[in-house]
Parts: structure tokens; C-alpha cells; sequence
């Protein structure tokens, strides 16, 4: 009996420090697998820049007609009639009809407020109807032309010029380059001043690219007899698009 107790005290103390090891060991922190090097891994990021400039070949001629009249539907009869002919003027001068766009058709009534100035409510004096439209004009040379003519049919509201490219991407990709050409630069002058040596590239992000402001004529407002006035000139100037472009490279 004395032998078969050793033995039951001995088995207990083995299970005992069986159940021990087993706690300690859900207890430890499980180890996470990793690939050779990656967490040794050192990196360079850096941004670069590039830009390309050229002649845009599209210009945005943002216009239209106003009136005053004592009532709104005069005011709209007035600039329904006007702004027709100014659609027929932009057409004969050469521009598509699908790169005309209306862009804002309004009335509005109009008050004379110095009449609070005696306590008394504001008075009306009429209203102003507007029709403004957007006419893309694919040939620079024409810009001119196609304003005078829209003026001399009865525009009277020249609200600017812009320009454009009409296909953006060839240029797009040339400043794409560059902004890629300008980040590998910065990696190596980096890595030399550190005294390391930039290695290959594992990643490139392209951030949305952007166009400079390009010329814009400021807006004015003529008189809808336009006759006998010089014909409008216009410059173009030069547009740039840019892009940007941030580059991780390994260090070697």
C-alpha cells in the first residue's frame, strides 16, 4: 500500500507540472511568421514633379444676352428673341452644334432700395432676364471672329475666354514622365548624402495631375449695337499641365 501511494503522489506531481507547462505556454505570445528580410527592409520615398507646356488648340467663349423690361415676360420675350440670334451668329461663325452649351437661363426681379432710406418698402422697377451660353471654338484663329460675331447678332454679355487642349493626353504623359524622371533624381541624391545607394523600385503612386491657369480675358458687358468696333483680338498664350508622382525605392 505504502508503494502504490509513492506511485499515486508521483503521477500526481507529473500531471500537475504537465498542466503548468500547458498554461504557460497558452499563455505565451504566438509568434508571427514573417518573410526573410522583410522586416529588416529599409526604403526611400520620395515625390517628384514634371511638367509640360504647350499651345492649346480649343478656346471656352463664355457668353450671352440680358434686357430689362417692366415685366418678366417682356424681359424673357426680349432675350429669348436675342439670344436666338446670337445661336445663328455662332453657328454661321463656325461652330458645331454640339459645342454649344447653354449654361444659365434666368429672371430676376429688380428693386430700387433707396426708398427705405424714408421707411417705405423697396420698389420694383422691373426685371432682368438672362440667357448665357458656352461655345467651344476647336480653331484658336476663329476665337476672335466667332465673338464679333455673337456681339453684332445682339450678345451683350461677354463673360471671358479660356483655353484648353483638345486631347490632353500626349502632353499628360510627358509631364508623367518627367515627374517620374524627377523623383529617381531625388532618390539618388538622398542616398548619396546618407552614404547609401538607392536600389530598385517597389512602388509608385500617381497623385491626380492638374492644369496651370491659362489666359483668360476678362469679362465685360457691351451694348447690343455693336457695329463699327474693331474685331477682338486674340492670344492664346500657353498652357502646362502638371503631374506629381510619389516613388518607394529599397536601399541597398
Amino acid at each position: 500500500m505504502e508503494g502504490l501511494a509513492m506511485k499515486s503522489l508521483t503521477l500526481n506531481r507529473a500531471v500537475s507540472s504537465l498542466g503548468a507547462a500547458a498554461l504557460l505556454t497558452a499563455c505565451a505570445p504566438a509568434a508571427t511568421a514573417q518573410a526573410p528580410g522583410a522586416a529588416d527592409a529599409r526604403l526611400i520615398t520620395v515625390s517628384g514633379e514634371g511638367r509640360a507646356a504647350g499651345e492649346p488648340d480649343v478656346a471656352i467663349i463664355n457668353l450671352g444676352v440680358e434686357a430689362r423690361r417692366p415685366t418678366a415676360v417682356d424681359a424673357m420675350a426680349a432675350v429669348n428673341a436675342a439670344a436666338a440670334s446670337v445661336l445663328d451668329a455662332l453657328k454661321g461663325a463656325g461652330v458645331a452644334r454640339e459645342d454649344i452649351q447653354t449654361d444659365r437661363i434666368s429672371v430676376t426681379a429688380q428693386y430700387d432700395y433707396r426708398s427705405q432710406q424714408r421707411g417705405e418698402q423697396p420698389r420694383l422697377t422691373g426685371y432682368l432676364a438672362a440667357n448665357s451660353v458656352s461655345a467651344k471654338v476647336r480653331e484658336i484663329d476663329r476665337a476672335g471672329p466667332v465673338i464679333d460675331a455673337a456681339i453684332g447678332a445682339g450678345a451683350n454679355n461677354l463673360d471671358g475666354i479660356s483655353f484648353a487642349f483638345d486631347d490632353p493626353a500626349p502632353l499628360l504623359n510627358e509631364a508623367r514622365r518627367s515627374a517620374v524622371e524627377d523623383a529617381l533624381a531625388k532618390a539618388e541624391l538622398y542616398a548619396n548624402a546618407a552614404g547609401v545607394k538607392a536600389g530598385r523600385v517597389v512602388e509608385i503612386s500617381d497623385v491626380a495631375a492638374a492644369r496651370a491657369p491659362g489666359t483668360r480675358i476678362a469679362a465685360m458687358r457691351a451694348e447690343a449695337d455693336a457695329s463699327g468696333f474693331a474685331p477682338t483680338p486674340v492670344e492664346p498664350g500657353e498652357l502646362s499641365l502638371t503631374a506629381q508622382v510619389i516613388v518607394t525605392m529599397e536601399i541597398e
